[in-house]
């Protein structure tokens, strides 16, 4: 869960960014071309750079090892305490996050599909420009890919040559690909105000790129005025993938009766080329703090190899380690028995914190009525592995009391949730985990 805030945190920075050098930069020189890139920029990095890790191969396994506390299972808490609920606030907010991005999704799929039937229903006309697809409910014309969509009544219309060239802008220049990012940067950053106005802005820029096509053609700049005056009233047909012919005229009116190409500012490419590098670059020192990391002097129990002897281990947090006391990826016990591991800034911890990981185990871990009827206790010291993206693997029996009662150990840990992983020097690391599971007849 943290893994995916932390992306979706770092992907809407980086958004923002981008967007804020187009605004402040690129917008102001009208440099089209420039200005599509950038956004286009704007929404694909965002969705590619967090996902780069510089951290080492995840198969690498370090050989810290942290003890935990060991958890007693017996007839009386099993009887009285239901299985653990799989919702939390973590849960929660996932749920949302992810139900929200498919009912995006979803009306993104229905405008799509709506596209396909109208394509189907319509009838094909041919033109001095090329096919055209007529169809009765279209109000404004509206490209998709190399569909040109028209209402029946504008092929009389005396500057259809001039508004047929402006659809055909749209399909020289694959403006249905740049939408289609979009609508994949809108799903997966539904939440951030960003990446909207990155849509906006393109979309812009895509008008502002057909009606320079029309205009460079020799169509008189009066007699294309005039055509898009003549749409001002009629409603858009927009199918949230699609480039409609009505689409913010009074704005691409304005701008080409008074287009000026500016040169760009060296001095404004610098500024906001530093100021995007220095807020991208500062998203990769973001990192969420798991929730009950161990504190400098957390005590938590520990059993050594020696089946007589049951020790205390101590993890230290950089803070509060003594450099000359450990070796990078070793431990060392020390001459009051305890055990000192070495730098960890961040302990793995089990989502929910540590009670949540107990009340899991006592309601997940089952304690046959034969082996109660038997007599059989003792405690089952299983060992198992955090892996950097927090998954549970490589499980194993360290000591067993009972073939039945070790599976059933092994079992629930095996079924565990993701974790939030440890880190070191702010990169996820791979632990090593043991716990001893106790099974108790006492009342």
């Amino acid at each position: 869960m943290s893994d995916l805030v932390l992306y979706l945190l770092k992907a809407s920075i980086i958004n923002g960014a981008i967007l804020a050098f187009y605004y402040l930069v690129i917008r102001k020189c009208s440099n089209f071309r420039l200005m599509r890139i950038v956004l286009l920029l704007s929404l694909i990095l965002p969705l590619i750079l967090p996902l780069i890790k510089l951290s080492p191969d995840s198969s690498s396994i370090s050989k810290l090892t942290i003890y935990l506390n060991e958890v007693e299972i017996n007839p009386t808490y099993a009887a009285n305490e239901g299985p653990v609920s799989g919702f939390n606030a973590e849960s929660i907010v996932l749920y949302l996050y992810l139900s929200i991005a498919v009912l995006i999704s979803i009306v993104s799929i229905y405008s799509l599909l709506t596209i396909v039937l109208k394509r189907m229903k319509s009838k094909r006309v041919e033109t001095s420009n090329g096919s055209v697809y007529i169809e009765e409910g279209t109000h404004s014309p509206f490209t998709f890919f190399n569909w040109i969509f028209l209402p029946d009544r504008l092929l009389d219309h005396p500057n259809l040559d001039m508004l047929l060239k402006h659809e055909h802008a749209h399909v020289n220049l694959w403006h249905s690909i740049d939408t289609m990012i979009s609508q994949v940067a809108r799903v997966v950053l539904w939440f951030s105000p960003f990446v909207y106005l990155s849509h906006k802005y393109l979309t812009e820029v895509h008008e502002f790129q057909a009606d320079e096509k029309v205009i460079l053609s020799d169509s008189g700049l009066n007699d294309y005025s005039n055509l898009l005056l003549s749409f001002t009233l009629i409603p858009e047909t927009n199918y949230h993938l699609t480039n409609p012919f009505s689409y913010k005229l009074k704005k691409r009116i304005i701008m080409i009766n008074n287009v000026k190409h500016r040169k760009l500012s060296l001095s404004g490419i610098f500024t906001g080329l530093f100021m995007c590098s220095f807020i991208i670059g500062a998203t990769a020192m973001i990192n969420i703090q798991p929730q009950n990391s161990a504190s400098d002097s957390d005590i938590i129990s520990a059993v050594s190899n020696d089946d007589t002897i049951q020790i205390q281990a101590t993890v230290i947090t950089k803070n509060a380690v003594n450099e000359n006391a450990v070796k990078d990826n070793s431990f060392q016990k020390m001459d009051d028995g305890r055990i000192v591991f070495n730098v960890l800034d961040e302990v793995p911890t089990f989502p929910g914190g540590i009670d949540a990981m107990l009340e899991y185990l006592h309601s997940n871990i089952n304690y046959p009525e034969k082996e109660q009827k038997e007599g059989i206790q003792g405690t089952v010291y299983v060992n198992f592995v955090v892996n950097k993206d927090g998954s549970i693997s490589d499980i194993k029996v360290l000591r067993g009391i009972h073939k039945t009662l070790d599976e059933n150990a092994v079992k629930a840990v095996s079924n565990m949730p993701k974790w939030n992983p440890g880190k070191k020097d702010g990169k996820p690391e791979a632990c090593s985990f043991n716990i001893p599971i106790k099974y108790s007849l006492d009342k």
